[in-house]
C-alpha cells in the first residue's frame, strides 16, 4: 500500500490483489469502510475483449444515433477489402466507397437505396 501525500493525505493507493486484506482490517459501518466496499474500478487493459465491448456498448449506440440525428453518417469497413468502407445514412441509404490510398479521398463505387 502505498500513501500519497503532498502535507496532507491525498489518497491511497491499494494493490487489487491487497485489496481483501485492506478491507477486513477496516471498522464496519465507517465512511472509509463504505468507500473501501465499492466495487474497485478495473483498469481497461485487464478486461476481456467481451467486456471492453459491454462497457462501451451504450456510448457507441448513443454517438451513432447523435451521427444519424445530425444528417451524417456511419461507416463499417468492408472485411474482404482492406480499402473499402459501406456508409450508412439515416435515410436509409448506403454507399460502398473506398479510400485512394495516395490522396486519402474517398471513391463512390456505388450507392444502394
Amino acid at each position: 500500500m502505498k500513501i500519497i501525500r503532498k502535507d496532507q493525505q491525498e489518497g491511497i493507493f491499494i494493490p487489487l490483489d491487497e485489496w481483501e486484506h485492506v478491507i477486513g482490517s477496516v471498522k464496519a459501518n465507517t465512511e472509509l469502510h463504505q468507500l473501501l466496499s465499492q466495487q474497485p474500478l478495473r483498469s481497461i487493459f485487464d478486461l476481456s475483449p467481451a467486456e471492453i465491448t459491454e462497457k462501451l456498448k451504450p456510448a457507441a449506440i448513443e454517438l451513432t444515433q447523435q451521427a444519424l440525428q445530425n444528417n451524417l453518417y456511419t461507416s463499417h469497413r468492408l472485411d474482404t477489402r482492406e480499402r473499402q468502407f459501406l456508409h450508412r445514412y439515416s435515410d436509409g441509404r448506403i454507399e460502398l466507397i473506398e479510400i485512394d490510398e495516395v490522396t486519402g479521398s474517398e471513391i463512390l463505387i456505388r450507392s444502394y437505396q
